[in-house]
């Protein structure tokens, strides 16, 4: 059973923006997210250590940073499954190996090229290398998004633009959270190739990110916001709910595919 898009999409969502949560009693947030053709709908909340998701086809995720622990609720079936950080981590570096081998198997087929070809093929899978300078530029750029001011700035990795940021400094209440997730956010962004340094760069960003761009694979965008105090109630498995494996253990326990 494969981890699907949605899965994914939360999950990346979550490791950018738990670095920008913010207010003591805690915030509420609509965002839409465009990846690959495809548009999705996401509703966040956000309490000091606790995270809750609702995606539009109504999958709860929770994450614990005080349990070390992701939650996914299914409602229909009243089933829940549990995850640890380091099972998370695992996977990751799983994911994060495959595609080195697969760039490496992909670089050594194109040796056999003709020259003009394997150029060609290099210009639209070379992207960033890992040495390449990270900067943050300042546009100067400014629009209203769901009723908050927004500066526009850019991340570029060598000559690449990585990820372009929306950000507000009218959420006064910025730091209050922000240190809770600064280790999950940390130990994600590691496991993800060519994007880490691009995302601890972001973490510098004083503001709060109302629209991210990752290249041309993502944009999300937040379409409504809110302080609103949420009953830490709702960051638990509702009782009487069935245990059952998560996608992500299915996936770790996944033998390798045969060369």
């Amino acid at each position: 059973m494969k981890i699907t898009l949605q899965r994914l999409i939360q999950l990346c969502a979550l490791v950018v923006l738990v670095v920008v949560v913010s207010s003591a009693q805690g915030l509420h947030w609509k965002t839409t997210t465009t990846a690959m053709g495809k548009e999705m709908n996401n509703e966040f909340f956000f309490m000091p250590k606790m995270v809750k998701t609702v995606s539009d086809d109504g999958e709860v995720m929770l994450l614990r940073v005080d349990k070390k622990m992701i939650y996914t609720v299914n409602a229909k079936e009243k089933q829940y499954s549990e995850t640890t950080f380091d099972e998370v981590d695992s996977l990751m570096s799983k994911m994060s190996n495959k595609a080195a081998a697969a760039s490496e198997k992909m670089k050594e087929r194109m040796k056999n090229l003709p020259e003009a070809q394997r150029k060609m093929m290099e210009q639209m899978i070379g992207g960033a290398g890992k040495g390449d300078t990270v900067a943050t530029k300042n546009t100067g750029e400014q629009k209203n998004i769901a009723g908050y001011n927004c500066t526009k700035y850019v991340i570029t990795q060598g000559e690449k633009e990585v990820m372009t940021v929306w950000e507000t400094l009218d959420i006064k209440e910025f730091a209050g959270m922000r240190k809770d997730f600064e280790e999950f956010s940390k130990r994600m962004t590691a496991r993800m190739p060519g994007m880490s340094a691009a995302i601890e760069e972001y973490m510098k960003l004083q503001g709060f990110a109302m629209e991210t761009q990752f290249g041309t694979m993502m944009t999300q965008s937040v379409t409504s916001m809110e302080k609103k105090t949420t009953p830490a109630s709702e960051y638990e498995v509702p009782s009487g709910y069935t245990k059952v494996k998560s996608k992500w253990q299915e996936q770790l326990e996944k033998p390798d595919e045969k060369k």
